[in-house]
């Protein structure tokens, strides 16, 4: 039984190698595609300064040619006033009145060349806009699986790290036995593990009971699954729940608990029963935002009973 309760050790241990890795993993993924999302927002912003410039240079130039319009306009009614005024250079006046119209519809045929450059700018500012929109979209749906990933990861991390300590803690019962070579006392040590295991979590449930951060109607009504199979809320919350990313109540969140005290998810002890033996005394937060949390210590206390 020994070798088996050192091997089921060696492979959660693997197991939990094999996890990390792959966290990592996600998160090196996430961070170079965050970091390709950033350099392409960098050029499509260069790229919206560069048309935003050559719109305004367009725009100027459309005032420049609206003030010589109109002052042209105004030469030519000079001229046409002149031209009643005076017969004897009817001429003279009607050949520059003609000359002014020419330049005005030459004027006029520039304007309408501006006003479809300008449409144009228009369409690319939009195409451009709707390019930036849909990068940091990407970049959005990057930074969410990349959130997920990390959650996960803590969640399947502290759920290794919990079995460890169960199963290290099992092994180092039995090989403390001096007779643990003996088929009898093993067998013997099995059931009084599992009575130890039995009476640790009832300890935990009295706790969690009397500490004021378990709702047990807010768990049934938050989680119908487990109304449905009439389990006990605070029992399946230590057993299970809590790395299943489940919450206790709407005061205490448990995979930020996990992601934010990293010596939590490694000690492996429930993050709502490490709140209340240690976490309260170190005035560290229950959730994003509830205290000015404290930065974790290195080391916690083994856990007892």
């Amino acid at each position: 039984m020994l070798q088996k309760e050192q091997a089921a050790h060696a492979q959660t241990k693997a197991e939990k190698l094999s996890l990390e890795g792959q966290h990592r993993e996600a998160q090196q993924e996430a961070e170079a595609s965050l970091s390709t999302v950033e350099h392409e927002n960098q050029l499509l912003l260069q790229q919206l300064h560069l048309v935003q410039e050559a719109f305004e240079a367009k725009f100027l130039q459309a005032k420049e040619q609206e003030k010589e319009l109109a002052r042209r306009e105004s030469q030519l009614k000079y001229s046409e006033q002149q031209h009643q005024h005076s017969v004897n250079a009817h001429h003279a006046s009607q050949k520059e009145s003609q000359l002014l119209q020419r330049r005005l519809a030459k004027l006029r045929e520039i304007m309408e060349g501006l006003e479809r450059s300008n449409k144009a700018l228009n369409g690319n500012m939009s195409e451009v806009k709707n390019q930036l929109a849909a990068a940091k979209k990407h970049q959005s749906d990057w930074e969410h699986k990349y959130q997920l990933a990390e959650r996960e990861g803590a969640l399947a991390l502290a759920s290794a790290n919990r079995r460890i300590y169960e199963l290290s803690k099992e092994l180092n019962s039995i090989t403390k036995s001096p007779r643990w070579k003996l088929v009898s006392p093993l067998n013997s040590h099995g059931k009084k593990n599992k009575k130890v295991r039995a009476e640790q979590l009832q300890q935990q449930k009295k706790q969690v009971a009397h500490s004021g951060l378990f709702d047990v109607e807010w768990y049934l009504q938050a989680y119908p699954d487990i109304a449905e199979a009439g389990i006990d809320p605070i029992e399946h919350y230590l057993t299970m729940g809590a790395y299943e990313g489940r919450n206790p109540s709407e005061v205490f969140d448990t995979s930020w608990y996990l992601l934010y005290y990293q010596d939590v998810t490694d000690s492996g002890q429930n993050p709502l029963v490490h709140y209340i033996r240690y976490g309260q005394k170190e005035n560290r937060a229950t959730r994003p935002g509830a205290l000015a949390s404290l930065p974790a210590p290195i080391q916690q206390p083994v856990e007892k009973g």
